[in-house]
């Protein structure tokens, strides 16, 4: 089972969101552009099912939805069973600030069995495909912020490595809280702390 490998011939991105050109005035070939942001897609319903079958430990039914995706989108397609994503994430790292990996520390709110289960190993994996998925459209916050992954501003060195930490979203941050309109905090409201 191969997770991340790739030719240059394989990395092909569609844009999730084409610009469509509207003409207001078609004999001076003048518009503007527009597009549509679909809120809810199958392909991201799939794994939110496949999230909520994991946490469930609906393993081989989660899995199923899983392959589903992948068929979908890799010409390889999907037909893995949960031991291979599990012995496949068990050797990837953790991601730390000088070496990010696809995996992270996972600090959810609520109960998950430990790093390097079954469960957790599934985690990792639903949350890759649905950072594939969510590519270039804000919804990898909710994953982030559901399961407290920390984020780190780091610097980059000329070569491309990471050469110091500058800030860091820590788990229970409150910069997490996204802020109430200001229309309400006018009324009265106080504001979230940030």
């Amino acid at each position: 089972m191969k997770i991340y490998t790739a030719t240059n011939l394989d990395k092909t991105i569609f844009w999730k969101l084409p610009y469509l050109f509207e003409y207001t005035d078609p004999v001076a070939q003048i518009g503007y552009y527009r597009t549509v942001y679909p809120a809810f897609t199958t392909d991201m319903t799939l794994l939110e099912r496949a999230e909520a079958k994991i946490l469930d430990r609906q393993y081989d039914s989660a899995v199923e939805d899983l392959n589903a995706w992948l068929a979908n989108i890799s010409k390889r397609g999907g037909d893995y069973k949960a031991e291979e994503i599990v012995t496949k994430m068990a050797g990837i790292d953790y991601s730390a600030w000088d070496k990010s990996t696809v995996k992270k520390k996972l600090n959810p709110g609520f109960d998950i069995d430990a790093d390097g289960s079954v469960q957790e190993s599934l985690l990792q994996f639903v949350l890759l495909l649905k950072r594939v998925e969510g590519l270039a459209l804000g919804q990898r916050w909710f994953d982030v912020n559901r399961y407290g992954i920390e984020i780190e501003r780091r610097v980059i060195d000329m070569s491309g490595k990471p050469e110091k930490v500058v800030d860091k979203l820590k788990v229970r941050d409150p910069r997490r809280a996204i802020q109430i309109p200001k229309k309400v905090i006018d009324a009265g409201y106080e504001a979230n702390k940030r």
